[in-house]
């Protein structure tokens, strides 16, 4: 796979071998790439490229970057390897950007997640509910059905490992509660 670097250079020199304006509408659609450094790194500098191109380096992107670089929408745009690394930084991108938090960072999130969330739902008349309800319960349908056996398989390996984890670790509380309540006196054996 090309590298950034060189896969820009390729695009702006066949931009100018087909005489095309980078900004130019009658030349296509144009949208600003954050180049080298991605926003999400606290890049600022940004070139133009033909929508189809900037896909392709959000994608080379991430790779490099090993950060999701990408939002959802250039899923159309790609195909082959591009589109698989897509896939696979579109699934595994939250997870990564998740781990890489301190917990005072995931601390922060949740709350201002739950604050935003309870605030919304607060505004809603009860049909509003009703429709969001609906509304979401089809997106996460539509979504699903478009995962590939692989990422389903995954997913549902990583939710039973939670599971498992949550559960051990019930176990183990209770016990410690039990063995602090016969240590009391309150339970006998």
């Amino acid at each position: 796979m090309l590298s950034q670097k060189e896969f820009v250079e390729n695009c702006y020199n066949w931009y100018r071998e087909a005489d095309l304006q980078p900004g130019n509408p009658e030349d296509g659609n144009w949208e600003e790439a954050h180049y080298p450094i991605p926003k999400c790194k606290d890049g600022t500098e940004t070139i133009l490229l033909l929508r189809e191109h900037h896909a392709i380096q959000g994608v080379i992107q991430s790779v490099e970057y090993q950060w999701r670089c990408i939002w959802g929408d250039e899923e159309k745009y790609l195909s082959g390897e591009y589109l698989e690394l897509f896939k696979k930084w579109r699934s595994e991108g939250p997870r990564l950007e998740w781990e890489a938090k301190t917990e005072e960072e995931k601390i922060l999130k949740a709350e201002k997640c739950r604050a935003k969330a309870l605030a919304q739902h607060a505004r809603m008349t009860e049909e509003e509910k009703i429709l969001r309800s609906e509304k979401s319960r089809a997106n996460a349908l539509a979504w699903y059905t478009q995962l590939t056996e692989e990422e389903k398989t995954l997913r549902a390996e990583r939710a039973r490992a939670k599971a498992l984890a949550w559960h051990a670790r019930k176990r183990e509380r209770e016990a410690q509660e039990l063995l602090a309540r016969w240590k009391q006196g309150v339970v006998r054996w």
